[in-house]
């Protein structure tokens, strides 16, 4: 995928406008083509019942540091996708809303429910230590 968002930036680059960061460009890019291939996969999977996807939260503590990455499964599909084009990506709620063609209360919903469910695990991680 990071390959195909690469031709596409070479494609374009004619609209690059010099706004902004080159690498945000390729970024933003490569999150509308992860967006539209996830839409094309998993479209049946967008309102999928969360609880399919949780894990307890000592599943995801290995040792003392935190597993993001296992966390982040922890949510649902369309709750990753929210949060990662949010706050790894640096999209606007309007933007992922045009993007996933959802409402945006919607969208601003998907990642409140994410970034609650992240929090309880991290929390979960850095009480830990200090139980024992």
């Amino acid at each position: 995928m990071a390959q195909d968002a690469f031709v596409i930036a070479f494609e374009r680059i004619d609209s690059f406008r010099n706004e902004g960061p080159f690498g945000a460009w390729i970024n933003r890019i490569a999150a509308r083509l992860y967006v539209k291939r996830w839409r094309a996969d998993a479209k049946t999977e967008l309102f999928a019942d969360p609880s399919d996807y949780a894990d307890s939260p000592a599943a995801h503590h290995q040792g003392d540091s935190i597993d993001l990455d296992r966390a982040l499964q922890s949510l649902s599909k369309i709750e990753q996708v929210c949060v990662s084009l949010c706050h790894g990506v640096g999209m606007t709620h309007a933007e992922i809303a045009n993007e996933l063609e959802m409402p945006i209360g919607t969208v601003k919903s998907h990642i409140k429910r994410g970034l609650d469910k992240l929090r309880m695990l991290l929390t979960a991680n850095v009480a830990r230590p200090e139980q024992a």
